[in-house]
């Protein structure tokens, strides 16, 4: 596959990602937890970022907003947050 089409490619993954995690969808929170527990596991931080096309810094905050949650825990802060800009 040309160098541009694989640019290409992870350009729309990362706008997709980023998209979704602007939305703060359930989903979204699950595949952030998902990744902070590949962390956790042991990954590289670089590695990570690379492989589900965000940023190092992304990362890092996902896991100062997120580490130690499960699903049920996320899906609690984003009804708060819901309830407390409304």
């Amino acid at each position: 596959m040309p160098a541009a089409a694989c640019r290409d490619r992870e350009q729309k993954q990362r706008t997709c990602i980023e998209r979704h995690a602007l939305t703060g969808g359930h989903r979204i929170q699950k595949q952030i937890i998902a990744v902070l527990r590949e962390h956790a596991a042991g990954a590289k931080a670089g590695d990570l970022a690379r492989k589900h096309g965000v940023s190092e810094a992304t990362l890092y905050n996902w896991k100062a907003k997120y580490v130690g949650m499960d699903v049920s825990d996320a899906k609690r802060l984003k009804a708060l947050e819901d309830e407390n800009t409304s």
